[in-house]
């Protein structure tokens, strides 16, 4: 668990997710990608039963999730999904997110699945991912 100091960061609070974030996770999934079907129900039950190796975070806002990473092991190379809540973004919380996410992945290849939407790729971009299809 880190606070990030100063800067557009300050009051945020990044750390593994656990059990009790279903909720807040589920949220942002709704708000983000609003055409997956999902609940917290669903995501308390993926934390529970989530595969070896699988790694999630969340940022904070108070007691607010509005940010979460995924990385999750994919054959010789690791997942990342990474969403930040619309009201959330341009504030260096993703780019927090992933930097916390990156020592995890041991120098393996990293993809990252992003929506399809304009500052979704800018913000993949930035982070040096190429758009491939």
């Amino acid at each position: 668990m880190y606070r990030p100091a100063g800067g557009r960061l300050a009051g945020m609070l990044l750390r593994d997710a656990v059990p009790g974030d279903a909720r807040g996770w589920a949220a942002v999934l709704r708000a983000v990608s609003p055409y997956l079907v999902t609940s917290a129900a669903k995501v308390g039950h993926d934390m529970a039963a989530g595969p070896a190796g699988l790694h999630r975070q969340v940022a904070l806002d108070g007691s607010r999730v509005v940010g979460i990473c995924r990385v999750r092991p994919h054959g010789s190379r690791f997942l990342l999904q990474l969403q930040v809540m619309p009201g959330h973004r341009g504030l260096g919380i993703g780019s927090a997110l992933l930097g916390a996410a990156v020592p995890r992945v041991a120098g393996r290849p990293l993809e990252v699945i992003v929506n399809g939407d304009p500052e979704s790729l800018s913000a993949a971009a930035r982070w040096g991912f190429e758009l491939v299809h």
